[in-house]
């Protein structure tokens, strides 16, 4: 009986213009956690010392990361095909990104 009071409580028929219209509680909120991972990380495609995917493995099994970002200087790394494969079960997530170390000349305005 308890539980059907509860049930009831937490939805509500309420009558507007539009008509009848159920009402529900609003989902208890998950807390927010801190996830651990790395935001600066070079491959073979510039500086690095690793593939793309041994540094998606390397960062989860030797550091715990949860997440990790790949930022080759000048390149932008594709990291689609890696998150199918480490990525899965939301445990992992790469991300691409990129340092752009490029020089850029300054030339006159009115060349």
């Amino acid at each position: 009986m308890r539980e059907s009071a509860c049930g009831l409580a937490s939805s509500l028929l309420a009558v507007g213009r539009a008509g009848p219209v159920l009402l529900r509680r609003r989902p208890t909120r998950q807390p927010r956690r801190w996830y651990k991972g790395n935001t600066h990380t070079h491959t073979l495609n510039s500086d690095g010392d690793s593939t793309p995917g041994r540094s998606g493995e390397r960062g989860t099994r030797e550091h715990g990361y949860r997440f990790l970002v790949l930022s080759d200087h000048n390149v932008l790394t594709n990291v689609d095909g890696l998150n199918a494969v480490h990525g899965a079960a939301e445990q992992f997530l790469l991300i691409k990104g990129e340092e752009v170390t490029r020089s850029v000349r300054r030339q006159a305005a009115s060349t």
